[in-house]
């Protein structure tokens, strides 16, 4: 395998910024003992593009450098900076890895240093700088021989591929293939007459978008303000114990959900929140009763405790207790709902079965979240059922979009682009029940399904008529290995399609 450098595809307008990337993912498949956690550093970086922290706290970083020729003095001083930087911000450090897109050049010629005569004595100069620092620290070097050698792995070939061909699979080439597959579409899909539905947001999930973290992280958010505003004195006054056992597990509850707040594609326990807020939920009715049985044997003449001197009774501080913790339930149970919920699930399991009635607008579903997925600049395919025939689906999905690629090639270029992108890729399928094709999903669906999950990063969605579900969907995919969901239509939204209609139309 060669590297033609001057082909890397640019990120974010920059080659520089490309080779950072590039760097990053290769790093981030780097082997490291179990319990390791890997970080992207933005800019600034201190030094560090991103490293890996052990169990033990020790860090392994990596800095990138794109020169492609042997480095310049004021080249060598950016280095330096690098150096100085890592070793001032990161006293962890007991790896630090410099990439450059170049190999070292060692002729040993009498009288002149080579390229890996000036690496060795930076090192050495490094070693020292560390040694001030009360630190030990090993320098290594990636140019291009060892990215070469790591893009050779099989993980890597669809990386590869999705660097080093600048037309495929860019945001441009995406917008292409979307326009193509509206275009084929017709007037089943008109964006122009978008509805929002709530079943839009199940592709929030499927893709792991900022729109479903923004939801999680309001949801729980809520749940914390909630817990903030009450008034918990007379609760410790009365139930000091049960008042730490509800403190502690609503801590411990709040903890869990900001542990999977994160952008990414790994599994959220979502069972464990589940549980935690249960338990919350029933130390809550405990203190309830106890405020309940409290409230009974209150004197009648406590009520009139600290009338006319600004301070509020007993029952007072008891009425409030009351309503903060009906109001902390509410907010339980609207945290419950949302882990509980469809969109939670689908979050988890990258694949989606969309099922409904003939002119229930699925195709027009289907082009929106697919457009709305573009737009962000995030990576997604519209593909249409009838344009497949009864054979192996990978090899017609390619020629449908026109690579020449193999199959593994394209699904590992499309999980780059998706981490690039920070969400999901989808492979939207619209109407398995046409054209030929509708013979052989349930043939190839299972395996297509199976072959994906290798591929976290990629996410499908699929659509078939209610009537033809049993025929082409194999028994036993769902809900294991996709999660359904029922498109109405319209139903319960009449009045805002119609406006929409209308509107569009100029009718009155």
């Amino acid at each position: 395998m060669a590297i033609e450098w001057n082909k890397l595809r640019p990120w974010d307008g920059s080659q520089n910024t490309a080779f950072e990337m590039l760097v990053c993912q290769l790093a981030e498949y780097e082997r490291v003992p179990d319990g390791s956690t890997f970080v992207k550093k933005g800019a600034p970086d201190a030094g560090v593009e991103c490293f890996w922290q052990r169990p033990d706290g020790r860090e392994l970083g990596w800095q990138a450098k794109f020169f492609t020729s042997s480095l310049t003095t004021q080249q060598w001083a950016q280095v330096d900076s690098s150096v100085k930087n890592a070793l001032d911000k990161h006293p962890n450090l007991k790896t630090y890895i410099v990439c450059m897109a170049v190999d070292r050049s060692d002729a040993r010629s009498e009288g002149r240093q080579s390229f890996l005569d000036r690496w060795n004595d930076r090192v050495e100069k490094w070693k020292g700088w560390a040694s001030e620092r009360n630190m030990c620290v090993d320098f290594s070097f990636w140019g291009t021989h060892e990215i070469v050698e790591r893009l050779a792995h099989d993980e890597h070939q669809g990386r590869h591929f999705y660097w080093f061909n600048e037309e495929i699979l860019s945001p441009t080439w995406f917008r292409r293939q979307l326009d193509d597959a509206v275009a084929a579409i017709g007037p089943r899909y008109t964006p122009e007459l978008n509805v929002q539905l709530p079943i839009s947001k199940v592709f929030d999930s499927l893709s792991r978008s900022p729109a479903f973290l923004a939801g999680f992280r309001e949801t729980y958010g809520d749940l914390g303000k909630a817990w903030s505003r009450c008034s918990w004195r007379i609760v410790e006054e009365i139930a000091s114990d049960d008042f730490a056992n509800l403190q502690e597990r609503f801590q411990s509850l709040i903890r869990t959900a900001k542990r999977f707040d994160k952008q990414g594609v790994e599994p959220i326990d979502w069972s464990e929140m589940e549980s935690q807020a249960r338990e919350v939920f029933e130390e809550v009715g405990n203190i309830e009763r106890i405020i309940a049985d409290f409230e009974l044997n209150q004197p009648e003449d406590a009520e009139q405790a600290g009338q006319g001197s600004g301070k509020s009774s007993t029952r007072d501080r008891l009425d409030y207790a009351q309503y903060d913790l009906r109001r902390i339930r509410g907010q339980l149970r609207e945290f419950d709902d949302f882990v509980c919920s469809a969109p939670a699930k689908q979050a988890n399991r990258p694949a989606l079965l969309l099922v409904g009635d003939a002119g229930t607008g699925k195709t027009h579903l289907f082009g929106d979240a697919a457009s709305n997925h573009v737009k962000s600049a995030a990576p997604a395919v519209l593909l249409l059922g009838n344009r497949f025939r009864d054979d192996e689906p990978w090899g017609q999905i390619l020629r449908m979009l026109g690579l020449s690629c193999e199959r593994d090639q394209f699904l590992g270029a499309m999980q780059t682009a998706a981490q690039l992108s920070g969400r999901r890729a989808v492979i939207f399928i619209d109407a398995l029940n046409e054209g030929e094709g509708r013979r052989m999903w349930e043939k190839w669906l299972p395996s297509m399904l199976e072959c994906l999950q290798r591929y976290p990063w990629i996410a499908i969605a699929v659509s078939v008529r209610s009537s033809y579900e049993e025929w082409i969907i194999p028994a036993g995919l769902a809900p294991d290995k996709l999660i359904r969901h029922v498109h109405q239509g319209f139903a319960g939204h009449e009045y805002d399609a119609a406006k929409a209609f209308f509107e569009h139309y100029g009718i009155q």
